[in-house]
């Protein structure tokens, strides 16, 4: 039995459960749209002369920007990943879930900075275009957006945002409007930049000593 185990649970299982979580890793690696810092700036910054202002408070999936990880997770359950090193900014968490929506497989993506929920994503692991098209009108009309008309961004009294990105990778971005912590996140972002770039000095005035 001993030696059943060993040669089953031996070196080449190991390595094929070693191998699944890579491949696990990278898929929500690729999933993660705050990955980068650019990313992060880009969305922090985001403006739009398309805007449809609505009546109704945005929040994504029924979580309020400025929720707790904590707080989340009780509301949610378990998640199927979580991120806990390798963030682009000190202070960064997220969170994701897979699930159906109409029998179409999604992603869900949670970031927090400081503890507080400020960026969510819901995304189809497989472009189908009559799918996207139907929840995107399922949101328009949550927020009262006028049907002849599209608008790049809806936004509501506290300046949260929605936005539609469309394409080969469908997706919907929520975006806290919370300058207090938006003010905190471009602090985070810009001192790990000035950071970066000192790096970048310290290594090339090592290379020059070097040749």
């Amino acid at each position: 039995m001993m030696l059943f185990r060993t040669l089953f649970n031996g070196p080449g299982g190991l390595r094929k459960r070693k191998y699944y979580r890579e491949d696990r890793v990278d898929f929500y690696r690729n999933k993660n749209a705050l990955i980068a810092k650019a990313s992060i700036n880009d969305i922090i910054t985001r403006n739009s002369y398309d805007v449809f202002v609505s009546k109704k408070h945005i929040n994504f999936y029924g979580i309020a920007f400025g929720t707790s990880l904590k707080a989340c997770k009780k509301k949610m359950g378990k998640p199927n990943f979580e991120v806990k090193k390798g963030s682009a900014l000190e202070g960064q968490n997220t969170i994701f879930y897979r699930l159906r929506i109409a029998n179409v497989k999604c992603v869900l993506q949670l970031h927090f900075f400081n503890d507080q929920f400020f960026f969510g994503q819901l995304s189809l692991k497989h472009n189908t275009g009559y799918f996207s098209g139907e929840l995107i009108n399922i949101v328009r009309e949550k927020y009262g957006l006028p049907e002849a008309k599209y608008f790049e961004l809806i936004t509501d009294e506290h300046d949260n945002k929605i936005e539609f990105i469309e394409g080969m990778a469908p997706c919907i971005r929520y975006t806290t409007g919370d300058q207090k912590l938006l003010a905190e996140i471009r602090t985070a972002l810009h001192s790990a930049q000035t950071k970066q770039r000192s790096r970048r000095l310290k290594q090339n005035e090592m290379l020059l000593e070097l040749v």
